[in-house]
């Protein structure tokens, strides 16, 4: 094993401290998010909260009610529908009864909630990280001997794919690159995943985004239950989209522990209306045996007793308080139809308590406790004892470094971790060290060429065998400060934020300049000590599109395994109006939602290069539409059953959509765009412009329309 030297993490530290400062001082990083309180039947501490617009990472967020910040710890946020843009989350604080009283009294104003979302954090939490474990970093240990993969017969891989396994369980630090339906995640990832856990062994499956880690595991966790797997036996750590929690509750981290959790409410909720229940049989006998024989009788007396016997209650003293003879049969009537009203609610209660009525109060006293004591636990230590029970761990990166203590983890990194928790007198429970223990025989990080590279350093104080999944030839990581900047000596160690994981053996080098110049160079990574194994067949596209991918892309005999499919490209004419802002394409944006209408799309995203044609297309979209417009950057990590690409460019005014121009990087913004689309990629686009011999991807691409 080779540990990193003290020179890199240093420069990690500085990094990461440079990169904070800037997102500070530019305002970067931090967006305010008003909420809507949505009142509902929920019961006791839960939120339900509309937001103004979309959360990037829900993870790292923060909350103000009435201007009163909630303490981190004060909250936990349940789960969160990225569609509806509708967050769940559970208030703890003391004064959690007394906000959600208010909330309900009052009318909702612009500003009562605010839900801030602060990236910063992330960044705080990675110097963090290093200033304690990066010390810990070392070359992956080489994974154990595998003889038997006789399982693989069951899983209907191609050879390819079967070497790409192999190479992944031989290799200690290893790259699967694959184009666009090649099988990276549901064949080679789900098989290596299936090595270990057959084994007995533990698994820790990342991705740099939430969406990314649920695209992960939609493409794995099927190919598990093929072979028995239990959900019980994977864990999704942190906060999963609504419908992943719908889909998947037993997975999830807060899905999982709610469900139960409101199961034992309702239970604890039935079992106190048994008194409610005996109360109600004592007043609809006194009904009967009291009241209606006195009113039937109709004399002085027993009108008189009526009204006295009345007086205790205050519905039967309303029907009662003006007795005579001459209204003695309508009060009669009326007391009837309270008996009616009152036994309709015994039987509803009645079905509710259902066995609860049978038992006795010993019986009912021990599951009482019992449920208490479920709940205490699932809401205190539900993560832990699931981790401790799962085989496959899944997270995003972000979340492996903020709650996983890295498995190499050296008596030093934890002695300055309880240092620092003891010497600050105020922790902010956003940047928190790692608190939970995980040893995984193998780490994999899906998705990684858009993970950068001094992220994906952490994971390799895991002291397990390290596997990058991905394609380079999408985008990169997302960085805020400009390369221009990278130049200035105090900031020349920031490139680390946006140079990608899979240059990731660099930092291996004796020359540690070599990452800086490698970034700025754009020099492509030379996969010595990572070793990269090749998926080069696509079951997903026909042999047209797989010709241009290879033409243009990829280089490497990317190829169709299905000759031609049933994938469809459709271009839209949009020519580029004089009065069309610059990135912008008017044409183009009423194009594409024409198309999604009168296709009746539901399954689908529109996709551009620019910020200010997502703003052109939102604007003829009614509200929940819009979640469905995006940058390209956006679409990273998900997939859609149909993709429109708003091109916005000119052959000759271009730049995101650039493909023989590397410094926009229009290639990979172009290859990622059409990499979203599963069944259909619809092109708007001015082609007249575009339509030529160039060697330009997009002129490739309409050449191909049908």
């Amino acid at each position: 094993m080779k540990n990193i030297n003290e020179e890199f993490v240093n420069m990690a530290i500085d990094a990461s401290d440079k990169y904070y400062t800037f997102l500070d001082e530019t305002n970067r990083g931090i967006a305010r998010i008003n909420a809507t309180y949505q009142k509902s039947a929920s019961d006791g501490d839960m939120l339900s909260l509309k937001l103004s617009r979309r959360i990037f990472d829900i993870d790292c967020i923060g909350l103000e009610i009435f201007e009163q910040e909630i303490e981190p710890a004060d909250f936990k946020v349940l789960n969160y529908d990225d569609k509806q843009n509708i967050m769940q989350l559970r208030l703890k604080c003391k004064d959690a009864q007394s906000y959600i009283t208010q909330l309900n009294e009052k009318k909702n104003a612009h500003g009562d909630i605010m839900v801030i979302s602060d990236l910063k954090f992330l960044v705080k939490r990675v110097q963090t990280w290093f200033e304690d474990y990066g010390d810990d970093i070392m070359f992956p240990d080489k994974p154990k001997k595998h003889d038997n993969l006789d399982y693989l017969s069951k899983m209907n891989l191609s050879d390819e794919q079967k070497q790409a396994v192999d190479h992944v369980l031989s290799n200690p630090f290893s790259y699967v690159w694959g184009g666009p339906g090649t099988g990276k995640t549901q064949k080679v990832l789900a098989a290596s995943v299936l090595h270990y856990i057959l084994k007995g062994e533990r698994v820790l499956i990342c991705a740099p985004t939430n969406n990314a880690v649920e695209q992960m595991l939609h493409g794995l966790v099927p190919a598990l239950h093929d072979f028995g797997i239990s959900d019980s036996q994977m864990f999704r750590l942190g906060t999963p989209s609504h419908a992943f929690g719908l889909e998947f509750p037993d997975i999830c981290e807060q899905i999982g522990s709610a469900k139960r959790i409101k199961e034992i409410n309702a239970a604890l909720k039935n079992v106190d209306k048994l008194d409610e229940m005996e109360r109600l049989e004592e007043y609809i006998s006194f009904i009967k045996e009291e009241i209606i024989p006195r009113l039937k009788d109709d004399t002085p007396a027993s009108r008189k007793e009526a009204k006295e016997l009345a007086e205790s209650d205050p519905e039967l003293k309303k029907l009662l308080g003006k007795l005579t003879s001459k209204n003695c049969k309508v009060c009669l009537m009326r007391v009837r139809a309270l008996l009616a009203q009152k036994s309709v609610e015994q039987e509803i209660e009645s079905r509710k308590i259902g066995e609860f009525a049978k038992w006795t109060p010993d019986v009912l006293f021990e599951y009482v406790t019992s449920l208490k004591e479920e709940k205490e636990k699932l809401e205190n230590s539900n993560a832990k004892n699931r981790m401790e029970q799962a085989q496959v761990l899944a997270c995003t990166v972000d979340g492996y470094i903020a709650r996983i203590k890295p498995s190499g983890a050296s008596i030093e990194g934890d002695t300055k971790r309880k240092n620092r928790m003891d010497n600050e007198a105020e922790i902010d429970e956003k940047s928190t060290l790692p608190n939970y223990d995980f040893n995984a025989a193998h780490v994999f990080i899906d998705e990684s060429a858009y993970l950068s590279l001094i992220k994906a350093a952490t994971l390799l104080g895991m002291d397990a065998p390290l596997t990058l999944l991905g394609d380079h030839m999408q985008l990169p990581p997302v960085c805020e400060m400009q390369d221009s900047a990278f130049n200035q000596s105090e900031n020349e160690n920031v490139f680390m934020w946006a140079q990608s994981a899979i240059h990731l053996e660099e930092i291996f080098a004796d020359d540690r300049a070599v990452l800086r110049r490698n970034y700025i160079n754009a020099t492509p990574p030379t996969f010595n000590l990572l070793k990269k194994v090749d998926l080069t067949t696509s079951f997903r596209f026909g042999n047209r599109l797989s010709d241009i991918l290879n033409y243009c892309v990829y280089k490497n005999g990317f190829k169709s395994a299905v000759g031609e499919t049933n994938f469809k490209i459709v271009v839209i004419d949009s020519p580029k109006q004089a009065t069309d802002d610059k990135r912008t394409n008017a044409n183009e944006a009423s194009g594409v939602v024409s198309y999604v209408k009168q296709n009746h799309l539901t399954d689908y995203a529109i996709l551009t290069p620019y910020r200010k044609q997502v703003g052109a297309i939102s604007g003829l979209m009614s509200y929940y539409e819009r979640e469905n417009v995006m940058t390209v950057h956006s679409s990273q990590g998900r997939e859609f059953g149909t993709v429109l690409l708003s091109v916005c460019d000119t052959f000759g005014d271009k730049w995101f959509t650039d493909s023989c121009n590397g410094r926009s990087g229009g290639l990979n913004i172009l290859n990622t765009a059409i990499s979203r689309a599963k069944d259909c990629l619809v092109i708007a686009i001015d082609c007249k412009s575009w339509d030529n011999t160039s060697p330009q991807f997009l002129s490739k691409m309409i050449s191909q329309k049908q």
